[in-house]
């Protein structure tokens, strides 16, 4: 009788002679070092138990400056480096299940919803890299090697930040020079064994150093160096990627009160352009098999960036702080494809396998430019039962947009429509990158160059009131001017001025129930300057911006010497002067649009980090939203809910190291994520099919509906001497689902990864 190992019987096969192995050795250590009643002694080298804490007590996102979280009056979030290295994530979307009320969009760094609004726009409104706008990659989500923490403040932000996405920004903390001299290598690899990929077919690598540590003896000079390479394959069919990484940094210490440090980011990003699958009928309950593909391997995308920071920061006094920071980014992206057109899908009523989506040529060169500065002094004074630390500072920069539409669309070459439920053909050679088009029969070419220049200046007052109460006050003033001009392949011209300005408030009080629980109210505002390119209908491009409001209250404890930290809020955020596109043009060829739209998230959230013992550790949080839109002279859109909210979303993750005994040291992790039903096109108008009778042409209209899906993750880990060794699964069940979907696009439907196994080795010298 033969036995028939499967994929999925290989991986149970080793994921249960792992541990057998690990008890081997730890019994081995055992014999070799008898424990101690706390720690087992190897070689120099101590085996804990203990477990960092995921969540920070402090926040410096929020205010600029480090405040404790029970004495902010808003909902800040973090994840830091002992929770990404739990979940061993390669990427930060990878811990995006874990962030409640933020649900994804798409693959690029900002697509996403925070509280039921999108982070669509400008960088400056959603992404901040160290307290400053300006990633090195536009396409992507941010890699975590370089990751200290990430912090997300829920709400508008405008007060400290400027223009900003009514959900909240994400500020992204990378790592900087250390005291102390350490050295990490480590390596990791991965494959899926699910669904479309056997185990072993699809496998990736990746590589990294991070190596720190004083450079003098007098500890003057620090510095740091990250690198990493990855060489990433998928389960889509001809997907890959080929990453590479440089974060150097060093550090000037006058003293342990001033020092200048200056960090560098070095990204370069090859892979195969995919833009994700398509679904006949707007039904989801179609979706293709997870591995389709509409992009040949030819096909391809580059993002190549980078960035120079440099952050002062100098404690003249007890009482007066001074910071400054610069950062400056170059980033170019391209893709040269053969792409799948937006919409263009032709469903087939009698064999709905039989249907079909149209593809078109496109070679795209981008380039933004990011140059900004903040400053700020902070100054505490006052007495012990009425202190303050108020804040004064300057921001602003030039962001530059060059997107330059080489050739989009046409018929050379002649590109035919693909089905939806097969992958293109591989016709085996791939020809030379890059694959040349020629102009002709291409139906826009067009340039677009825009430089947009801003100016702020904020304040504020962190106010405390003999033990009870904090107080919270800010303000900002702020102006953006945007020149957008638009070169067509005739030669033609045409430019579009704009400028924006706003003054926007921030107030909020804490009381202190007792020293370790909190409760808050609070009230912001923020703004977000139309995207340029657009009028209204009398070809004015001085649109106001889009306005934000949110009022919120809480409670927060952080008790028991932190062994449980929480946070329970509810929320009301308004986004007015909205725009919706009318379809109509004006005479200079930009898009009419109305200022009339209103929309609303109402929601409930709870965030919970608990460390009952200092072995076991549990993050979680669940969330409500009721984001709908409320006003707009579009009646099809009027009580439509926002896109890729879910009404309910949950996770977990927990961690539990083994504290004495012979597999001393062993741990598991368990993560799960759920989110509800959500809608991809903002309409009122539920899902409508109608056929031509003469041209048997269907068209769907209306919704498109997501559902719901839950995934299950594991990890096993072993510290053994200078070696710590994880495996992580992720989507255990091999669940099909679809994380996310670009608003209003059947065609842009971004599936969920299938089950997914990692071994990663770290080495500590």
């Amino acid at each position: 009788m033969k036995i028939r190992i499967t994929g999925f019987s290989k991986l149970c096969y080793v994921f249960c002679l792992v541990p057998i192995v690990l008890v081997q050795n730890a019994l081995f250590a055992q014999n070799v070092n008898p424990p101690s009643d706390d720690v087992v002694k190897l070689d120099a080298y101590n085996v804990t138990t203990t477990l960092d804490h995921y969540t920070d007590t402090t926040a410096a996102t929020a205010m600029k400056l480090p405040v404790a979280q029970l004495d902010l009056p808003f909902s800040v979030q973090g994840l830091n480096s002992a929770f990404l290295n739990d979940i061993r994530t390669s990427r930060l979307e990878d811990a995006f299940g874990y962030i409640t009320g933020l649900n994804k969009q798409g693959d690029a760094a900002n697509q996403f919803t925070l509280r039921g609004f999108t982070a669509a726009g400008s960088n400056l409104q959603s992404l901040q890299i160290d307290g400053l706008p300006g990633p090195t990659s536009r396409f992507a989500s941010p890699p975590s090697i370089n990751v200290e923490r990430l912090e997300v403040i829920k709400g508008p932000t405008s007060v400290l930040y400027g223009q900003a996405n009514p959900g909240g920004l994400l500020d992204v903390i990378t790592k900087s020079p250390q005291l102390r001299n350490s050295t990490v290598i480590s390596t990791s690899i991965s494959t899926y064994d699910g669904q479309t990929s056997n185990f072993g077919t699809a496998t990736s690598y990746s590589t990294s150093l991070d190596t720190t540590g004083p450079i003098d003896a007098e500890k003057h000079w620090l510095y740091r160096l990250v690198l990493s390479y990855e060489d990433q394959k998928s389960y889509r069919d001809y997907y890959f990627q080929k990453n590479k990484y440089i974060y150097p940094s060093l550090t000037y210490r006058w003293n342990s009160n001033t020092s200048l440090t200056i960090k560098g980011d070095y990204t370069r990003e090859d892979r195969q352009a995919n833009d994700g699958l398509a679904v006949p009928f707007l039904n989801a309950s179609l979706l293709p098999a997870i591995n389709v593909s509409y992009t040949a391997p030819d096909a391809r995308d580059t993002d190549y960036g980078e960035s120079l920071t440099a952050l002062f920061h100098s404690h003249i006094s007890d009482n007066l702080t001074i910071n400054a920071m610069y950062r400056s980014t170059y980033h170019t992206d391209t893709r040269n494809a053969e792409e799948v057109a937006q919409q263009a899908i032709t469903s087939n009523a009698s064999n709905y396998l039989l249907s079909t989506i149209a593809r078109r040529v496109r070679l795209q060169n981008n380039v933004k430019r990011y140059n900004f500065l903040d400053a700020n002094i902070t100054d505490t004074f006052g007495t012990n039962y009425f202190k303050n630390t108020a804040m004064a500072g300057v921001n602003g920069g030039k962001e530059w947009w060059d997107f330059n539409t080489i050739a989009q669309g046409g018929t050379t070459p002649v590109l035919t429509t693909v089905n939806l439920f097969t992958s293109v053909p591989n016709v085996g050679a791939i020809p030379t990158y890059p694959t040349v088009y020629t102009a002709a029969g291409l139906s826009a070419q067009r340039r677009r160059q825009t430089p947009f220049w801003n100016y702020g200046m904020y304040a504020s007052d962190q106010i405390k009131v003999g033990d009870k109460f904090d107080l919270s006050l800010g303000i900002r003033h702020d102006k953006q001017d945007a020149y957008q001009k638009t070169t067509v392949v005739t030669g033609a011209i045409t430019g579009i001025k704009q400028t924006v300005a706003a003054t926007v408030p921030s107030t909020g009080i804490v009381y202190h129930l007792n020293q370790d629980v909190s409760t808050y109210i609070s009230y912001c505002e923020g703004f977000k300057p139309q995207a340029p390119g657009n009028v209204d209908v009398t070809d004015s491009p001085n649109l106001p911006a889009e306005t934000s409001t949110q009022t919120e209250a809480g409670l927060k404890a952080d008790a028991f010497n932190h062994v449980v930290s929480s946070t329970l809020s509810v929320y009301d955020i308004k986004k007015k002067n909205v725009l919706t596109a009318t379809g109509q043009t004006a005479p200079d060829g930009n898009p009419i649009a109305n200022l009339s739209g209103l929309q609303e998230s109402k929601g409930v959230e709870f965030t919970l980090a608990f460390q009952p013992k200092p072995y076991w550790q549990i993050e979680a949080g669940y969330t409500y939203i009721d984001a709908k839109v409320k006003a707009s002279l579009t009646s099809t859109i009027v009580g439509a809910l926002l896109d890729n909210t879910p009404h309910n979303s949950a996770n977990i993750w927990t961690r539990y190291n083994i504290p004495d005994g012979a597999l001393k040291g062993l741990g598991f992790g368990l993560g799960y994520i759920y989110a509800g039903n959500r809608q991809a096109i903002i309409t009122n108008i539920p899902t409508t099919i109608t056929i031509n009778p003469t041209t048997s042409v269907v068209t769907a209209t209306g919704r498109l509906l997501l559902p719901s899906y839950s995934k299950l993750d594991f990890g096993l880990y072993y510290k053994y001497k200078h070696f710590d060794y994880a495996i992580n699964l992720s989507n255990i069940l091999d669940r099909t689902f679809i994380s996310g979907a670009i608003p209003g696009d059947a065609t842009r439907l971004r599936p969920g990864d299938p089950r997914k196994v990692a071994f990663s080795l770290r080495y500590n010298l």
